[in-house]
C-alpha cells in the first residue's frame, strides 16, 4: 500500500492510498482518527463488527465512512 497525506487535523487524516488488486489487509483501527475513503477505481470490501460480521461494499464513485477506533 502507497499512503501520501495531503493533511491532518487532531482527529482526520486525509490522504490518498493506493492499493494492488485484490489487496488484504490485517484488522486494524486507526486509532483516535476518523477516517474518510473515497473510491476512485475498483472495488472495496470492508469487514467491521463482532467476527468481521458487518460488511461494507463501495465502489467508484463512493465515499465510505469509519469512526476512530472502529477495528475493520
Amino acid at each position: 500500500m502507497d499512503r501520501q497525506q495531503a493533511f491532518a487535523t487532531d482527529d482526520m487524516w486525509s490522504g490518498l492510498a493506493r492499493t494492488e488488486a485484490g489487496m488484504v489487509s490485517g484488522w486494524h483501527h486507526h486509532g483516535e482518527y476518523q477516517t474518510t475513503i473515497y473510491v476512485l477505481t475498483g472495488p472495496l470490501l470492508m469487514e467491521f463488527g463482532p467476527g468481521g460480521s458487518n460488511i461494507v461494499e463501495a465502489g467508484p464513485g463512493d465515499f465510505v465512512y469509519v469512526p476512530k477506533g472502529v477495528v475493520h
